[in-house]
């Protein structure tokens, strides 16, 4: 959490913020080594288990695993209805092209996760409604209000990945799903913060200064 904290808060130096993501990946895999160690040897506890009227899976999972699917597809559901919407409002094409790709990239994983929810019997969310597109004055939504909205959804993503990797205790093809999603989720806010930057659309945080001597 020290580290994902880091990458969160290090929004003006790319090269330093670079070093962390490598760090945080590191950390992850040898903390997957060293789980995976623990369970062979019998040093882990026995975390309840998830029941479901299905046949019992090679890998089971615990209750804190069947909440983490639930509300990954939550979440997703959240941000494909916000970007539909902003993506109507849009003015900067390019900025358009990132939400549609945005989209079609959520789209994708959250059809990965109803499939392997559906799989372990894990209740699906309720799908959000369509948006109802009443008449708003496209001028009113400004670009770098949408950009900083949905670069704070990122923020809430990276957060939501780390604490699933942590948690999910018992099914390691689960905890390696969580880890490639923050990997793509780490490489994507790299891109979009760099290019909020390029826009001027980024808050403008308070820069250390060494003290004149």
């Amino acid at each position: 959490m020290s580290l994902i904290h880091a990458v969160r808060s290090t929004s003006t130096n790319d090269n330093l913020r670079n070093i962390i993501i490598q760090d945080l990946t590191i950390y992850f895999e040898d903390f997957d080594v060293l789980y995976k160690f623990g369970k062979l040897k019998g040093w882990e506890e026995t975390y309840p288990v998830y029941k479901t009227a299905l046949p019992q899976q090679e890998e089971q999972l615990s209750t804190s695993e069947a909440f983490h699917i639930w509300d990954h597809i939550s979440m997703r559901y959240e941000q494909i209805e916000l970007i539909g919407i902003f993506v109507n409002f849009a003015h900067d094409t390019e900025f358009k092209v990132i939400l549609q790709h945005g989209l079609y990239i959520f789209n994708k994983q959250v059809k990965h996760l109803e499939q392997l929810a559906l799989k372990l019997n894990v209740p699906l969310p309720n799908r959000p409604t369509l948006p109802v597109m009443s008449p708003i004055d496209p001028e009113t939504i400004k670009d770098k209000f949408m950009y900083r909205n949905i670069l704070s959804w990122e923020l809430t993503s990276l957060d939501t990945h780390v604490r699933a990797i942590i948690e999910t205790i018992r099914n390691d093809s689960l905890r390696k799903l969580w880890s490639e999603l923050l990997n793509t989720e780490l490489e994507y806010y790299d891109k979009y913060l760099k290019y909020g930057k390029m826009k001027g659309w980024t808050r403008v945080v308070p820069i250390y200064r060494e003290p004149v001597t």
